[in-house]
């Protein structure tokens, strides 16, 4: 196995390398990128390359950017604006534009002020909070990211670890966050509050392998895998209820010589481990239940005291807007349109809109009715990594006025069809392919829907419609459709009501009384 490796108590003893890599995935022809960024520890500075074909590297011009002293940590925002850099010699984090063609430039001020040794850092997937770790004040410091992606201290500007952390990770729905603490072996686990404030979870930490280093989320959230050098190997965790972590059975896989980085591939199949002391990458499969299994051949080859690895889209090639996260209709009946066959002009509307109409208005559903009481509305809400979609819709009935329950509390008695247009970096080309879904696209316009079953009111002391209500979400009609940190814009273009045969029943709109 060689000899175990154990990382200086104070950081300013680490010897002169390249700490970490931060890449850009595979892009769409038309997306500017992907790019790459090393921080070189000894040199201050941060190179920056193009990733051209086959993933091959060619520096920029200029090849590197200044940082602070002892640049350690590289993470990249989501819409790939921003690049941030912790320097753990001058207790700083550096923080850089993105230009159209991948460059850095220092933003204003070029730094902030950060606690002991920073070493790892991170973005939450919406971009709104940067969390790095504080080797030797063992804490970590909180950051609001402000206009133009500058950071400011959040309040507290600080939450408590263990003893000497190292790596941190934020799950892909934001709302955990995970911290390697070295000398303890163990990972702090918190949970992300309003403002995205760090509350540590109960446990508060979870026992890890001897001198854990990087920790990584699966792009699913459902596994956590953390690096430990001194015991050679991976401890891989099932993410439980409320983001609690529990070892998975095995609790370890092997690893080379001093295992210091993991990443997980955008896709969630592989994982890969950057061994320092052996210098070369242990790579694995993810099986069932997210557990590691090594790949044929186990290890590929990798320049001296290997470290660390990070992901990210690069800049978003299309607008997208800083909030947007909710879309509430109203729904009322539809009637058939004037004018068209079988439903002539035998009337007219008064002035100022004197347009022909038709009497008496004919709903276009023979089946169902909404009640004098009625009111329907749905509202589709953005949560992390998914899209709530809530159904309230009361009173309804038959044409002669009793309950609409044709399916006697089934599913569906109506079903709810929004059309969509989803524009994400879930995307591959050409059409056909298997992936990697790592560009950014467009969809076909299609038809969402949402099976609801109504309930027979059955009272004398209230309106005799049904009421038919339901709250789901995208993912959980159609598992896999939306993940965190894909940039994902939905654009909705109409919601409708259909009865239990088909018929447009209630469609979007609005009662004036």
């Amino acid at each position: 196995m060689g000899r175990h490796f154990r990382l200086p108590s104070s950081p300013s003893k680490l010897p002169p390398l390249a700490v970490l890599v931060a890449l850009a995935v595979a892009a769409a022809p038309a997306q500017a990128g992907p790019f790459a960024y090393v921080a070189n520890n000894s040199s201050n500075s941060v190179s920056q390359y193009d990733v051209g074909a086959g993933g091959a590297l060619t520096p920029k011009s200029p090849a590197t950017v200044a940082t602070g002293a002892g640049p350690q940590g590289v993470a990249v925002s989501p819409n790939g604006a921003s690049v941030y850099v912790t320097n753990v010699n001058s207790g700083t984090v550096s923080q850089y534009d993105v230009s159209a063609g991948g460059a850095l430039t220092p933003k204003s001020p070029p730094t902030v002020a950060t606690g002991a040794g920073p070493q790892g850092v991170a973005v939450s997937p919406n971009g709104a909070s940067v969390y790095v770790v504080n080797f030797n004040s063992n804490s970590v410091s909180q950051y609001d990211v402000g206009a133009g992606g500058v950071l400011t201290p959040k309040s507290p500007a600080t939450v408590a670890t263990g003893s000497l952390p190292r790596g941190v990770a934020v799950s892909p729905n934001g709302a955990s966050v995970y911290v390697t603490n070295l000398s303890s072996n163990s990972v702090s686990q918190y949970d992300v509050g309003a403002g995205g404030v760090l509350t540590p979870k109960s446990p508060a930490t979870v026992v890890t392998g001897g001198s854990p280093q990087v920790v990584a989320v699966s792009p699913n959230g459902a596994n956590v895998y953390i690096a430990n050098t001194n015991s050679a190997n991976v401890s891989q965790y099932d993410v439980g209820a409320g983001g609690a972590l529990t070892p998975k059975s095995p609790a370890t896989v092997a690893a080379g010589s001093g295992p210091y980085g993991v990443a997980v591939s955008p896709d969630g199949g592989s994982v890969y481990v950057a061994n320092t002391n052996s210098a070369n990458v242990s790579q694995y499969d993810v099986g069932a239940g997210g557990a590691l299994t090594a790949k044929s051949p186990a290890t590929v080859a990798a320049g001296g005291a290997a470290r660390e690895v990070a992901v990210s889209l690069g800049p978003v090639p299309f607008p997208i807007p800083a909030s947007a996260p909710e879309v509430r209709g109203s729904l009322v009946q539809v009637f058939r349109q004037c004018g068209t066959g079988g439903n002539p002009v035998n009337a007219k509307h008064a002035p100022s809109l004197s347009l022909g109409s038709c009497n008496p208005p004919l709903p276009v559903s023979s089946n169902a009715r909404v009640g004098d009481a009625g009111a329907g509305s749905v509202t589709m809400t953005v949560l992390p990594g998914d899209y709530q979609v809530a159904v309230a819709d009361s009173d309804i009935r038959t044409p002669s006025g009793a309950d609409y329950d044709p399916n006697a509390g089934a599913s569906p008695d109506i079903t709810v069809v929004a059309k969509l247009r989803v524009t994400d970096t879930r995307n591959c080309t050409p059409a056909g392919c298997g992936g990697p879904y790592t560009q950014s696209a467009t969809t076909t316009d299609f038809d969402f829907s949402v099976p609801v079953a109504c309930v027979a009111n059955g009272s004398a002391t209230t309106p005799p419609g049904s009421d038919c209500n339901l709250t789901t979400t995208v993912n959980s009609v159609a598992s896999g459709t939306l993940v965190a940190g894909a940039q994902t814009s939905i654009t909705v273009f109409r919601v409708r009501v259909n009865d239990h045969l088909g018929a447009l029943f209630q469609q979007q709109g609005s009662f004036i009384p």
